[in-house]
């Protein structure tokens, strides 16, 4: 084997190891264990500015449609600033309601990390499947939604969870 064939092999396992992995769960519950505040904050904001929308630091998405950073609906300049700095301080790539729950999304999907994506959820019904461990999370049969895509729940104070999904 080449030395620039070795080298670029020894690249390729190193980045798709880093970038492979998510934030750990006690990294997530660190993470919430100092700014519950700030989380229980932007939850009221997102249950009062609508259910069906998906806010992140450069975009407003509603059912189909989507919103630059002109562009950002109903919401003041004020407002859309106030979601910004949260978004930013919490290291919150998303934050998307139904009206009765809301999922804070940390990690995008990527092809590293199996198309997966795990955050923070917020419901006041208990979601299930839950499991005391995300970190070691494997899908599963018992884990299949629905729509086809896997999800899976942990509790880490009451009503509010991690999360993580596979498409």
């Amino acid at each position: 084997m080449s030395g620039r064939l070795r080298v670029f092999l020894i690249c390729v396992v190193l980045f798709s190891t880093a970038c492979g992995r998510h934030t750990s769960d006690a990294d997530l519950k660190l993470i919430f264990n100092r700014h519950e505040e700030q989380f229980q904050r932007l939850l009221a904001m997102v249950q009062t500015d609508g259910a069906g929308k998906t806010i992140g630091p450069r975009y407003i998405r509603q059912s189909r449609l989507h919103y630059g950073e002109t562009e950002h609906q109903d919401l003041s300049e004020e407002r859309w600033k106030q979601y910004q700095d949260l978004l930013s301080e919490l290291g919150v790539e998303g934050v998307a309601t139904d009206g009765s729950s809301a999922s804070f999304r940390v990690d995008s999907p990527s092809i590293q990390n199996g198309d997966s994506d795990k955050g923070f959820f917020y419901s006041e019904t208990p979601p299930e499947p839950s499991f005391a461990d995300l970190d070691g999370y494997k899908i599963s049969p018992s884990t299949r939604t629905k729509h086809g895509d896997y999800l899976a729940y942990r509790q880490i104070r009451p009503n509010w969870y991690l999360y993580i999904h596979y498409n």
